[in-house]
């Protein structure tokens, strides 16, 4: 196979060696790079120890916080790879109580209206899929109050609390269990399917007091979203044709009564929207909405719609994203959040004048979404910081907001590399940001190998909160590293997002090398010293680099996209990628795929490439890592490929991230901080 590595797997028989091979590796890098006297670095299974916030929920008194935290199980012998548990906590002073069902997994707190009951999804080892569950407000106890024969998709309380309507697929009719015994077993696919058609999705109503429910008949519409009317006596549902990816493009909004019948389209929507909600006098609704006639990959801005009428922009031209909002009791100013170049906070946000004013104070990263007490006046939500992953944290909305938890502990010795909001002018003028993690050892004055990490999406947005994996990760190992949110990411507005549309590889990679190049002119980044890594779209981008360019000594392929021709006809979401990125279809242009596709242009290659996939990605199938793998074996270049066992498009299993991990550290070790010459002064 001429210079390129052989195709390993991670149950291959030699992987007790390959990994006495990488931890050596990371003990000499260890021996030659010591840390300072008294310092305990950050090490790749750290990153299996760290506690996750899952869903926060303040009861309607503000008295109380229910929150769902999620651990990875290090038993390398379990099928689950994590565990959750629910949670309450006082807001003030108190100890955590555990809302224990047993294991499982635990998820969507909600307390009732009254707030005398907190129900949330549960699913218990060998169960048939996730219902619904209650406890008291003092977790005194816990039961099923649903019993449905399908899994529990997502759940709503009727304003009054006396009912639930929740989501949850139909149920395969006699005729469908019979056909199923006698080998009747094939699929009939719709456009965005890939290898199974999935169930519709339909709507119940549930009687929590005696466990009775009913369907909701809609006719034949799958539904992804539902929310009551304030007066409880009609819903607002999100409906699809098919229940698929590509629904989330395709959608449309409608009302139907409690008794059902024939939804009627409530206002003429197009392209993404999320989190439709009722004005409080029923008189329109509200929901965030992408731009541009469906071609924005992001819901962005706030819409308001009345009935059979056309959405209204309430926030055009914003320089921003807003991810979330609320409308408060009693006040003029809704709650939002927004996402803003390297930040995410919260801000209030006034109907009449179209201004926001923030809210958050600096260094503080806000979760996607937070919970308010029935008043309005207290407020929970999840907060990081650079050096402080994600705790509850509750208190007036009008005062400062206090932690309730400390759930990683086992970090407290941890000396992090310090992060800095950066910017930088791309090529064509237009302003760039980013965040930098500097090395642990960082010293004024020294050049230092430098780690460019693009994000995915391509509309998604590197944020300075806590960057552990792989940012401080590979900060603790003496790398700079550099999140770049190039041109086709959220928050800096449509136009920003848009740019990258058609255009994959072109602006957004002119970008990401106008960065490296600041860096090195800021004296930070060692020219001779250069890597490159991404996941997703990360990935492609760091596919597409080492085609364009020699100046990076090695580069990590995660997941990434090797020929968007092939992504389009083997996607499960088709449309995400012809109607709202490329705005054409493959088959009438192919030269608008081809043309940016790093297999294309695979011959061009020099710089070694670690290339990693799960063997059951279904958003960007193995075929791209193994396709580029061979090509790039073809022509001799320096590469590995490892394929990760029931694995989709991220790692979850424990020994999985840990292996990555211990491989990205080792592979940059060896191509990137042993190369060149190091220059010891810097040259602003």
């Amino acid at each position: 196979m001429k210079n390129g590595l052989k195709v390993r797997s991670l149950r291959n028989p030699q992987h007790g060696r390959v990994r006495a091979r990488l931890q050596m590796v990371l003990l000499l890098v260890s021996v030659c790079c010591p840390p300072l006297a008294g310092q305990r670095l950050l090490k790749p299974q750290d990153i299996l120890s760290l506690r996750t916030i899952q869903a926060v929920a303040l009861s309607p008194d503000g008295k109380t916080v229910a929150y769902v935290a999620t651990e990875t199980i290090r038993d390398h012998t379990s099928k689950p790879a994590t565990r959750s548990g629910l949670w309450t906590v006082p807001v003030g002073k108190g100890e955590a109580r555990r809302c224990d069902a047993g294991p499982g997994d635990y998820a969507a707190p909600h307390w009732s209206p009254d707030g005398s009951t907190l129900v949330f999804l549960f699913h218990p080892p060998g169960d048939e899929g996730t219902q619904i569950y209650s406890t008291d407000s003092m977790c005194g106890g816990v039961h099923a109050l649903s019993k449905h024969k399908t899994a529990v998709v997502s759940f709503e309380w009727s304003p009054e609390g006396r009912q639930m309507a929740f989501l949850a697929t139909a149920p395969k009719t006699a005729a469908q269990l019979q056909a199923e015994l006698a080998g009747h077993d094939e699929s009939v696919l719709s456009f965005s399917d890939t290898d199974r058609h999935l169930p519709l999705v339909k709507l119940w109503i549930l009687d929590p007091a005696t466990g009775e429910e009913r369907m909701v008949p809609i006719g034949d519409p799958n539904v992804s979203g539902v929310a009551w009317s304030p007066y409880g006596d009609k819903l607002l549902l999100t409906l699809s044709q098919n229940n698929d990816l590509d629904g989330a493009v395709n959608a449309r909004l409608s009302v139907v009564g409690l008794d059902g019948g024939s939804p009627k389209n409530y206002c003429a929507v197009q392209g993404k929207f999320a989190s439709p909600t009722w004005r409080t006098d029923e008189s329109g609704i509200l929901f965030l909405g992408a731009s541009a006639e469906g071609h924005e990959a992001v819901a962005s801005s706030i819409y308001a719609c009345g009935p059979d009428a056309r959405p209204v922009n309430l926030t055009p031209s914003i320089p921003f994203t807003v991810t979330s909002f609320h409308l408060l009791p009693a006040q003029p100013n809704w709650l939002t959040i927004i996402t803003e170049k390297n930040s995410r906070y919260l801000a209030y946000f006034d109907p009449a004048s179209k201004k926001f004013s923030r809210i958050s104070p600096a260094g503080e990263v806000v979760s996607n979404s937070f919970s308010l007490s029935a008043d309005g006046k207290v407020l929970a939500c999840a907060i990081e910081k650079p050096h402080a992953p994600a705790e509850v944290y509750a208190g007036l909305l009008s005062g400062q907001l206090m932690a309730l938890t400390h759930l990683n502990p086992q970090l407290d010795g941890v000396t992090f590399g310090d992060t800095e909001d950066i910017s930088w002018k791309a090529k064509d003028g237009l302003e760039i940001t980013g965040v930098l993690i500097k090395p642990v050892s960082y010293r004024p004055g020294h050049r230092y190998p430098l780690i460019v990490w693009p994000h995915g999406g391509p509309e998604g947005t590197e944020v300075n909160g806590f960057q552990m994996d792989p940012g401080q990760l590979l900060a603790a190992d003496g790398y700079a590293v550099l999140f770049p949110n190039f041109r086709g990411g959220s928050g800096r507005g449509v136009a920003y997002t848009l740019q990258d549309n058609r255009h994959f590889g072109d602006g957004d990679f002119q970008d990401v090398m106008a960065g490296v190049d600041d860096m090195i002119r800021r004296g930070i980044a060692d020219p001779d010293r250069l890597g490159i890594g991404g996941w997703s779209y990360g990935g492609f981008m760091t596919a597409w680099a080492v085609t364009q360019t020699t100046r990076f000594k090695a580069a990590v392929m995660g997941a990434g996209v090797s020929s968007w021709f092939r992504l389009a006809g083997d996607s499960p979401q088709p449309l995400w990628t012809m109607q709202v990125h490329f705005e054409v279809s493959p088959y009438d242009d192919p030269n608008a795929y081809l043309r940016n596709s790093p297999i294309t242009h695979v011959k061009q290659v020099r710089t070694p490439v670690l290339i990693l996939h799960g063997t059951l990605d279904p958003f960007v199938g193995p075929g791209q890592g193994r396709e580029f793998f061979r090509a790039l074996t073809h022509f001799g270049v320096r590469a590995e490929l490892v394929m990760y066992p029931h694995e989709a498009h991220g790692l979850h299993e424990p020994m999985h991230r840990e292996n990555a991990a211990e491989r990205i550290l080792a592979w940059y070790d060896r191509y990137v901080k042993n190369a060149g010459s190091t220059r010891a002064a810097a040259t602003p």
